[in-house]
């Protein structure tokens, strides 16, 4: 199994995030947590932004929220372009990141104490070289 990379961000420069550890977790058993956090998060971008915004890491919502002049989280959510499909192809965990591939676009996640929380998505790879970063719509870096 390849490593999972993080996305080449599109629109902004990457801010650290910390990613707090948890144990006794094994990856299978966090897939379908994974999985769920990442079309969540894509079906509420569209229905409901501002709940949208409240998934995603605060790097993340930060570099969204310059992205529009209000600096609004949910204004600035509605003028991207994601999928509207949340068909899950594959969920793959590693450790505490999370890499749910739908079938029009990829979302990174991160494992908190609270959750999985979105790093970037409307992600698509340019490449069929898994190992080359994904560019994406939403990111934090």
């Amino acid at each position: 199994m390849h490593p999972l990379r993080m996305p080449r961000a599109r629109h902004v420069a990457l801010v650290g995030s910390v990613v707090v550890s948890l144990s006794g977790c094994g990856a299978a058993s966090l897939e379908p947590t994974a999985r769920d956090a990442a079309v969540s998060f894509v079906r509420e971008a569209s229905s409901d932004p501002g709940r949208a915004c409240g998934q995603l890491v605060d790097p993340t919502r930060k570099a969204v929220e310059q992205t529009d002049p209000s600096g609004d989280c949910a204004t600035a959510l509605r003028k991207t372009k994601l999928a509207q499909g949340a068909d899950v192809v594959r969920t793959t965990v590693q450790g505490h990141s999370a890499e749910v591939v739908l079938r029009d676009d990829i979302v990174f996640l991160s494992l908190f104490r609270d959750g999985w929380r979105v790093m970037a998505a409307g992600c698509r790879r340019t490449s069929q070289d898994l190992a080359q970063p994904a560019d994406c719509e939403i990111s934090g870096g």
